[in-house]
């Protein structure tokens, strides 16, 4: 049985390998078919060939510049969805101006029926740090398309952002709109969202986890904490079976407990740790310890 698998594994593989393959005499052919009919319709379809072999072989600055090609030469065939692979691969290739110049370029009633392209017109405006004109772009995916699945990872990647760039406010006005279509059920199941390519953040690489992380901190840092501890309390009830499995998360809510004035849970917490953390997170032992020492000083 497990033979049978690998034989069919291997001829998907090769009917895969074979289907996207092109010679190099046929890229010849192709280039000869577009230099001797540059205007018809043989010459848009080799060019197309040409830009999908480049793509599928990762050649993408050729793909690049066979696709601008494409639109130049051939504007009234298939230009929106010629566009929308240009638009694509700038975003992979970390070209952010030039996905918001063909962005903006299409017609108004194309890019904002739309919420894929309004999405990667909002993430490329992320990417090079022009947040307002980022945050209206979420706030019409919020009004026009409140069910579309890709406005969760949006906003979630969007509040790391704010934060890594110390813009607290900000992360935590647009954590708080996330939450707010969490509970109100407008987003869908994400396990069925087909992830975007996201240049450097990476297919949303930051899980749900890290998200109240980076809450939770921007609550700590802005002063908030009370709230601080509950989000730590919140993260530590749904990834950990016991507190001293996670001791980062359990030393942060207690010194979230300490900075808020309530001084008894913080210092049940501290003693729990020096009690029931394993003695290889020594770090987290050692500053509880610290700030255990600090409040008993207090209490005489």
């Amino acid at each position: 049985m497990r033979n049978a698998f690998l034989v069919l594994f291997l001829l998907g593989l090769l009917i895969k390998t074979c289907w996207g393959w092109i010679p190099e005499s046929r890229l010849q052919t192709l280039q000869e078919i577009i230099a001797s009919k540059p205007e018809s319709t043989e010459a848009y379809n080799a060019l197309f060939q040409q830009a999908q072999y480049y793509e599928d072989n990762r050649q993408y600055d050729k793909a690049v510049q066979t696709y601008e090609k494409l639109l130049v030469s051939f504007p009234e065939k298939e230009y929106y969805q010629n566009s929308r692979k240009l638009i694509l691969l700038y975003i992979d290739t970390g070209k952010f101006n030039r996905a918001i110049g063909v962005l903006l370029d299409l017609p108004h009633e194309y890019l904002y029926r739309d919420p894929y392209l309004l999405h990667q017109l909002a993430f490329s405006y992320i990417a090079l740090k022009q947040f307002p004109e980022a945050e209206n772009i979420c706030n019409i995916l919020r009004n026009d398309f409140s069910q579309y699945e890709g406005l969760k990872y949006l906003l979630k990647d969007f509040t790391i952002i704010y934060y890594r760039e110390k813009r607290y406010e900000q992360a935590l006005r647009l954590a708080e709109l996330y939450n707010s279509l969490k509970q109100d059920g407008e987003i869908k199941s994400v396990s069925s969202y087909d992830k975007v390519k996201f240049g450097f953040l990476s297919s949303s690489v930051w899980t749900e986890e890290y998200f109240y992380e980076v809450v939770a901190k921007t609550y700590f840092d802005l002063g908030k904490f009370d709230k601080a501890a509950e989000m730590y309390q919140h993260l530590l009830s749904k990834t950990c079976k016991k507190e001293s499995e996670c001791p980062k998360l359990f030393y942060n809510l207690a010194l979230s407990y300490h900075k808020a004035g309530r001084f008894l849970q913080a210092k049940e917490k501290y003693e729990k740790i020096l009690r029931e953390t394993p003695q290889v997170y020594k770090i987290f032992h050692n500053l509880a310890s610290m700030q255990l020492e600090r409040l008993r000083k207090n209490e005489k």
